[in-house]
């Protein structure tokens, strides 16, 4: 919704620097969020402005206020990264599956994105990270109840929340799969209750 606020006030072609009150509303939701939300922001498609960019923020680990990331774009290409939205998705939040984030803390973490649309064009991406650590916390209390082993997968079956320590990080491989496996809903991820034992 800022992204669009701020594409609509210009009445001419925009330019990233019409965005930079984004930083503001990514501030400040990260504030609200935290520690859910590792970042926040708005990734600017090059046809589109003209020029690749990122209006970033992030709570880097260790601290508690957003900071802006600033990010050398020269050998950068969303288009190759995991979380930028594919085609078709103009009207969908995608996730992500599990990687390490080389740019900031290097911890494993899923973004959920979602296209921008203007006058049928595409102007970017925005896009909200989530730590895994995160995740597991968020997901334990939940998982304590089900037999040990249990645990959410993301779309190529990696761990992201267990109730074993063995399994985090781990695959979810064929011969551990036994037990029922249930489809989350809105996210591309499966939970996996594993059987009782005996």
């Amino acid at each position: 919704d800022a992204v669009h606020a701020a594409l609509d006030a210009t009445a001419d072609r925009p330019t990233p620097e019409d965005l930079k009150g984004v930083y503001d509303i990514a501030h400040r939701t990260l504030d609200e969020a935290s520690p859910v939300l590792y970042g926040l922001g708005f990734f600017t498609e090059a046809a589109y402005f003209g020029e690749a960019e990122t209006i970033w923020s992030y709570v880097p680990p260790g601290r508690t206020a957003p900071q802006r990331l600033d990010m050398d774009l020269e050998f950068y290409d969303f288009a190759s990264t995991p979380w930028w939205p594919r085609e078709g998705t103009e009207h969908a939040v995608q996730s992500s599956y599990a990687y390490v984030d080389a740019n900031g803390s290097n911890a494993y973490i899923i973004s959920f994105s979602k296209r921008v649309m203007r006058d049928g064009q595409v102007a970017g991406a925005a896009t909200a990270d989530v730590l895994i650590s995160h995740l597991q916390a968020d997901f334990a209390p939940l998982l304590d109840a089900l037999p040990p082993g249990s645990c959410i997968v993301d779309q190529l079956d990696v761990v992201i929340a267990t109730n074993a320590g063995s399994l985090i990080g781990e695959v979810l491989t064929p011969e551990r799969n036994a037990g029922h496996t249930l489809d989350l809903p809105a996210v591309p991820w499966r939970l996996h209750v594993a059987p009782h034992s005996s």
